[in-house]
């Protein structure tokens, strides 16, 4: 978001708004407070009726966590999938001053020590399961192969 965008905004402030609900929309309301007062808005979280102010709604598309464990590393790359999709409107009609919708993905390693706490029962959210490789991925494909390999010996030996 640029600060052109929602400059016909900054003489009363921003009022940040969820569409819908989700249980991590405080986590997104704090990224937009966040990046709007670092680019010198005034932000609102509640109105107040002697401002005017411009309306940021936003709504959280997708947020989803996968974690993917490997058979020797104590370590769980995660992969964070994001979408949210953000409204700008301004006066008392509503009128649409700017729109967008933002995808983010975002990939990082956690200690399989500290899984309880990043999985805090707290935020459901974060609750994501670890696919573990197992050496059956491996195994049986060797498996399978020698004992075909074997039989074919067998056939043509015989003859």
């Amino acid at each position: 978001m640029t600060d052109s965008n929602i400059g016909s905004c900054e003489d009363g402030g921003v009022l940040i708004e969820e569409l819908e609900q989700h249980e991590a929309n405080w986590l997104v309301r704090h990224v937009l407070v966040d990046q709007l007062i670092e680019r010198g808005f005034e932000v609102f979280t509640k109105t107040d009726s002697q401002v005017s102010l411009g309306k940021l709604s936003f709504r959280l598309v997708e947020l989803t966590i996968d974690g993917r464990g490997s058979l020797r590393s104590r370590e769980v790359k995660r992969t964070v999938r994001t979408e949210v999709s953000l409204r700008l409107t301004s006066g008392a009609a509503d009128s649409l001053v700017w729109g967008h919708q933002g995808k983010m993905v975002h990939r990082d390693q956690v200690s399989r020590n500290v899984l309880d706490i990043v999985q805090n029962d707290d935020y459901s959210f974060a609750k994501f399961v670890v696919a573990e490789q197992s050496w059956n991925k491996f195994v049986e494909p060797v498996i399978a192969s020698s004992v075909i390999g074997i039989l074919v010996y067998l056939f043509f030996s015989n003859r």
